[in-house]
C-alpha cells in the first residue's frame, strides 16, 4: 500500500482520532465531522505537537493576505 513517502491522514492524540482528509473526529465511538476553519485549525496544531502555535501564525494560515 502506501510507500515510505505516503502522507499519514489519520492522527491520534489524547483519546481522539482524526482523519485529516475526511474531517472525521472520533472519541469513544462518537464521531463528529469537522470542516473549514475548525479542521484547518486542528490540522495546524497537529502539525507541531508539543509546540506553541501563536495567534499570529494561525491568522496567517487561516486568513492569508
Amino acid at each position: 500500500m502506501g510507500g515510505a513517502n505516503a502522507k499519514r491522514t489519520t492522527v491520534r492524540f489524547g483519546g481522539y482520532q482524526c482523519d485529516l482528509v475526511s474531517g472525521d473526529l472520533e472519541k469513544n465511538d462518537a464521531k463528529t465531522r469537522l470542516a473549514g476553519q475548525p479542521l484547518q485549525s486542528l490540522t495546524i496544531l497537529l502539525e507541531r505537537p508539543g509546540e506553541l502555535v501563536t495567534r499570529h501564525e494561525l491568522q496567517e494560515r487561516l486568513w492569508p493576505g
